[in-house]
């Protein structure tokens, strides 16, 4: 208690710690001040109390004019506070302390004690702890911090078509580069890297300031995508994919499929030189210049111009076959301006100019056919079936069993040769043996002269020139006899198909030069059109 002299006094209230103020007037006695209060509080050591400053005024003023006694509560003694929060996450706990008002501090032992209440054991910042405890008070002060889960990386999936186009640009210094060979379509073949898939890392788990583990974000690490067309992953490396087959490669987000059937507007720079296992489809033209191998089908919507073709299967123009004018029906070795076409199957068209054709099967012409080298495994075809209307006109037509149209040669009597009966493959290769089995006899002759000549000089054979000269005549013979077994097999092969023969219904011109198997009829004047069969080993007109 707290007594003046002047009729108040202050007292501290031991259950609720307040502080109470009474004050008695009196003749005499002088009402209390704001400052005197303050001194007797001081006094008493209740200065650093937390004072209501509102009540004190409110006190001083009921006491300025009071006749009665006067109580009041000028403010309470309070001991220092403290909180622990935690995160929603579990991944943090702060601290806040306040200071006492007048009572007892907050002890690092208090704290400590809570700490361990809450079970909180991981993370624990132990030097802030130190220093805010020895400070008397902080607010939000992190004193245990957890780890928090690490991220994952989901599984990646990196095409490789890119890699396809860079190494096509790659070449050694001084190389001459086609750029026909540089377009943008891409076309793979079977084994071809498509897609590297890197598998997902999963994340690593955290741990909160309990001391609790905090599980990490699953990450997506979804495989190739499944049911992809013309792509398995490598037996070898799952995580690999390949192709199976020749074709379009078509990108999906986890896969890439490869169709056969390749599809372009036209052959031409943009697409580059194309060359797969597969079938192509053009919409529009394969340009000039331009190279197609496949081991299917083509089908062109538009035209071929003075181009080369290779299939495996069969080419179909809905336009025509167009060489370039000024090239020449020189044969296979002529002018670059000559449309090229092979392929195993049968070459359809609505008319061919200027070009050079091999079909394992047939060629057909819906309009007719000029200037060309045509070879047909079976049968040539002019005009649509039934029809009376085309011409074959120029260059040669060579087929096994039958060359048909209603039209054969021109009234300018260019040169046409006409030719059934042989199997044309078999005869060309024929002639090949041919023309190779004649120069090496001629070489062969040769070494003979050279070893005749060591015989009557053996100081000249010096250096096993003659060893080596007999060697190479041994060779030279199994090389003659190889081709004489070979010609010998190909003579029982080209025996002359029978029924073989040439139909013109319309008209056969001047300059026509028919031939069924060895026999050959020369047409000098125009003739009316029928057909040439072999009658009695003669050919007849009929």
């Amino acid at each position: 208690m707290s007594e003046t002299g002047t009729g108040l006094t202050i007292n501290l209230d031991a259950a609720s710690h307040n502080l109470c103020a009474h004050f008695v007037p009196g003749e005499g006695v002088a009402p209390p001040t704001k400052p005197s209060i303050l001194a007797a509080l001081e006094a008493s050591g209740w200065a650093d109390c937390a004072l209501d400053e509102k009540s004190i005024a409110a006190f001083v003023s009921s006491c300025g004019k009071a006749t009665e006694p006067q109580d009041a509560i000028l403010g309470a003694q309070q001991d220092g506070t403290f909180e622990i929060m935690i995160s929603p996450s579990r991944l943090c706990a702060w601290l806040t302390v306040t200071p006492p008002r007048g009572g007892k501090a907050v002890t690092a032992e208090q704290v400590r004690e809570a700490i361990r209440a809450r079970h909180i054991t991981h993370g624990i910042k132990e030097a802030d702890l130190a220093e805010a405890m020895a400070a008397g008070h902080c607010r939000d002060l992190v004193i245990a911090e957890g780890e928090e889960p690490e991220s994952g990386i989901p599984a990646r999936f990196e095409s490789l078509l890119d890699s396809l186009k860079t190494q096509r640009l790659e070449t050694e210094e001084g190389d001459v580069i086609d750029y026909r060979d540089l377009g943008n379509l891409v076309v793979v073949d079977p084994g071809t890297p498509l897609m590297r898939r890197t598998p997902a890392v999963q994340g690593r788990n955290g741990v909160d300031v309990f001391d609790r583990p905090v599980p990490a974000k699953p990450v997506p690490d979804p495989a190739f995508a499944k049911g992809l067309a013309g792509a398995m992953p490598d037996e070898n490396d799952p995580d690999l994919l390949l192709a199976t087959i020749a074709g379009a490669p078509s990108l999906g987000e986890t896969g890439i499929s490869v169709n056969p059937l390749v599809d372009v507007q036209d052959v031409d720079l943009s697409t580059g030189n194309i060359a797969f296992d597969g079938t192509l489809q053009v919409k529009g033209d394969i340009k000039a210049g331009m190279t197609v191998r496949v081991a299917g089908d083509v089908v062109v919507s538009g035209t071929i111009e003075a181009a080369e073709v290779v299939a495996g299967g069969n080419v179909v123009v809905k336009g025509g076959i167009i060489g370039k004018s000024e090239s020449t029906s020189g044969g296979a070795d002529g002018p670059a301006e000559t449309a090229r076409i092979h392929c195993n199957g049968t070459v359809q068209a609505k008319f061919i100019e200027h070009a050079v054709i091999e079909a394992g099967k047939a060629i057909q012409a819906d309009g007719g056919i000029r200037q060309s080298e045509l070879t047909a495994g079976e049968s040539i075809m002019v005009g649509k079936p039934g029809s009376n209307q085309g011409s074959l006109i120029g260059g040669r037509a060579r087929a096994h069993l039958l060359v048909r149209s209603p039209v054969i040669g021109s009234p300018s009597g260019v040169p046409t040769v006409v030719q059934v009966g042989f199997n044309p493959y078999l005869n060309a290769e024929r002639n090949g043996v041919e023309v190779q089995r004649k120069r090496k006899i001629e070489e062969l002759a040769k070494l003979k002269q050279l070893l005749t000549f060591f015989e009557q000089n053996p100081a000249k054979a010096v250096g096993g020139m003659r060893e080596k000269a007999e060697h190479t005549k041994e060779i030279f013979e199994g090389e003659i006899k190889a081709m004489d077994a070979r010609l010998a097999q190909l003579a029982e092969q080209m025996e002359l198909a029978d029924g073989a023969y040439i139909d013109a219904p319309r008209r056969i011109h001047g300059g026509v030069n028919l031939q069924i198997g060895q026999k050959l009829l020369q047409i000098v004047e125009d003739k009316n059109g029928g057909r040439v069969r072999l009658v009695d080993d003669q050919i007849k007109l009929a």
